[in-house]
């Protein structure tokens, strides 16, 4: 009955999966509207800006959330407090993220509503499955994702799923290296995308990102690549592109928009 998020992911997923009363605190980011997608919603609910053992504690939770990617000591601490600690862990495709979903829910009590949460999912997906089937594979585009956060998304990140999902093939998942980095510029002329993605959201918020989209643009050592010579560069919401929650498939719908749909490009 005292859950204590510590997630943007389980944030958004926890505001739509069970009665907000037994949300004790949300994570620091739920409020931001360039990171959050319940920004909007979430009012005066406690955000937990400061992640200590202390601090948590303080707030007598029944459960705790956490991100794979949180210090492990922390969990280990708690844990040893008798502290029931969730991980979410980080997914590599959409699937991974809706078992996850499903799980949460039977911990939660709440399998009605994680159940419901992917048949959304899954719905949205199939929407977009539907258009591509009348795009011909020829005309399938490939993208080249830059990220201020410091990676690309190749083989094994879950922007390869993303793509593949949106009908798109992901650059950097041609490349022979793994994980997140950022591929030297050479290769991504090599590669020659026919769009380009670029970040709305800075985690220093230190970069105007429309200024780093302007330098991308304008980098002489680009100007063969396709994507820059045709000015298909397109802002993709990191609301959507971050998020590993329910809203990770509106990613799907923004890139298939941006390549086959509606969007409008950063530079007409």
């Amino acid at each position: 009955e005292r859950i204590v998020s510590l997630t943007i992911r389980s944030d958004e997923l926890l505001w739509e999966m069970i009665d907000h009363k037994r949300i004790v605190v949300l994570s620091k980011w739920a409020d931001d509207p360039l990171i959050s997608n319940i920004a909007n919603q979430v009012g005066d609910m406690p955000l937990q800006n400061t992640i200590s053992e202390e601090s948590i504690i303080a707030l007598h939770p029944d459960l705790v959330i956490v991100s794979q990617s949180q210090p492990y000591d922390l969990i280990y601490r708690l844990r040893s407090l008798d502290i029931p600690v969730f991980v979410c862990p980080l997914p590599k495709t959409i699937e991974d993220s809706e078992k996850m979903i499903l799980e949460l829910g039977i911990l939660l009590g709440a399998s009605k509503n994680a159940e419901k949460i992917v048949s959304q999912m899954e719905s949205r997906l199939q929407m977009i499955q539907e258009k591509l089937a009348e795009i011909p594979k020829e005309k399938r585009v490939m993208v080249y994702r830059f990220s201020i956060s410091g990676g690309s998304g190749g083989k094994s990140s879950y922007f390869t799923d993303v793509c593949k999902q949106a009908g798109v093939v992901n650059a950097a998942a041609e490349m022979n290296f793994w994980g997140t980095q950022l591929m030297p510029k050479e290769q991504i002329v090599n590669l020659n995308p026919d769009v380009v993605l670029l970040p709305t959201w800075d985690y220093s918020g230190k970069i105007d990102t429309e200024e780093y989209a302007r330098d991308i643009l304008n980098d002489p050592s680009l100007q063969t690549v396709k994507a820059i010579v045709n000015k298909r560069l397109y802002s993709i919401p990191d609301t959507h592109m971050l998020s590993s929650s329910q809203y990770m498939v509106e990613t799907v719908v923004d890139i298939y928009e941006a390549c086959y749909g509606q969007g409008e490009p950063v530079f007409q």
